[in-house]
């Protein structure tokens, strides 16, 4: 890799102490440039090459339960000083008492502790909510139960409050985390697996779609580009399948509408996503006005390369198009037959960094090799060489 040609750096430095402060260098100080070269440029090689591979994927649960925790305080065992009162002589010969810390004293303090409310998801995960999002989903789930927590308290005895989901459709309640993974197909050579470059110009000819933002701390739509109350109730069944689904298969669905835009719009989108994140399976539509349907181009790593086959079927049989009814497919579908694929298979792929990074590291490894060159000559080693 080119990034450790920097190590030519602290050989050269060694050199020139050899030929010209050998007198002012004893032997083991040659190596510490070398030394410290090789591990910054360690650090830098693995710092760029995490951030290159780190990619954000989109998990999919249910609420579980929502809690509420009281407010309550407890002592908390402290020292304050003891000061005692002294006399001693001032610059004119004065004497003039004074105070000086002489000991401390073993009291206690009361520590407040704030109510908070929080979800917690069917795969354990919590989440921090506010009161009216508590109680809002307390009325939906209609139930409550109080957990004495035998708190050791000072003066308030805080307690606990949750209420659960029951396991009906009615007030099952999606959720989207965000979460990190190694994900090296997208530094690779992208030629490899046929993704091409996709341009700014290309974005906006193709309508090319970005991720949907998680509102509220933990809801995200799953239908994009299509505003028509088809796609609203077809985003919530979607929305209710990931949630359902989620934890138990690892998939996260999304479907993606391109109104009067041709078959290569989902190509496009294939390479500006590449390929997708691996827990996905994403439905790509292309319709015209009269939302007749015009094409369909699944996306998923998944190894399951019948499931995107019938999918791709089952939309592109439908004269107009309907969500709903894709949706109601879906979910068996995807029961049935999607299996995230594991992104070990890729571990072979090999990571360079970019130039501006290998820039930085030569500037910094020359920046290093100065400081410890300027440190060497000029220590107190110098004099057991004359």
């Amino acid at each position: 890799m080119i990034i450790y040609g920097a190590l030519l750096i602290p050989l050269i430095v060694a050199i020139v102490l050899y030929i010209f402060y050998s007198h002012s260098t004893v032997w083991w100080e040659f190596f510490i440039p070398l030394a410290a070269s090789l591990l910054m440029i360690l650090i830098m090689k693995g710092i760029i090459e995490v951030s290159q591979v780190s990619s954000k994927e989109y998990w999919g649960s249910m609420v579980d339960r929502v809690e509420y925790y009281e407010a309550w305080d407890e002592e908390v065992p402290c020292r304050h000083p003891v000061y005692c009162e002294g006399t001693r002589t001032n610059s004119k010969g004065e004497e003039e008492t004074y105070e000086y810390e002489c000991g401390h004293e073993h009291l206690y303090d009361v520590d407040y502790h704030y109510p908070y409310w929080q979800i917690v998801t069917t795969i354990n995960e919590t989440i921090g909510v506010d009161q009216n999002e508590y109680l809002r989903l307390k009325s939906k789930f209609n139930n409550n139960t109080f957990v004495e927590l035998n708190r050791d308290y000072h003066s308030i005895d805080g307690n606990k409050y949750y209420s659960k989901w029951m396991g009906d459709t009615a007030s099952a309640t999606p959720v989207t985390t965000l979460h990190h993974y190694e994900n090296r197909i997208k530094v690779a050579d992208q030629s490899v697996f046929h993704f091409g470059k996709v341009t700014p110009e290309d974005i906006k000819r193709y309508d090319i779609k970005e991720y949907p933002q998680i509102t509220d701390r933990y809801k995200m739509v799953s239908v994009i580009g299509d505003n028509s109350q088809d796609a609203i109730l077809a985003d919530k069944q979607i929305q209710y399948i990931n949630g359902l689904l989620g934890p138990r298969k690892q998939v996260k669905i999304f479907v993606l509408i391109f109104k009067n835009q041709p078959i290569e719009a989902g190509l496009y989108q294939e390479w500006y996503w590449s390929g997708g994140n691996k827990n996905e399976f994403v439905v790509c539509i292309g319709i015209d006005n009269q939302r007749n349907v015009k094409w369909c181009k699944p996306i998923s790593w998944t190894t399951s390369e019948i499931l995107k086959v019938r999918v791709k079927s089952f939309v592109q049989d439908q004269s107009k198009l309907n969500l709903q009814a894709l949706a109601g497919y879906l979910k068996p579908q995807i029961n049935k037959d999607f299996v995230k694929r594991s992104f070990k298979e890729f571990d072979y792929l090999t990571v360079e960094p970019p130039t501006w990074a290998i820039i930085l590291t030569y500037l910094l490894t020359i920046g290093l090799n100065i400081g410890l060159s300027a440190w060497i000559i000029s220590n107190e080693y110098e004099e057991q060489n004359t």
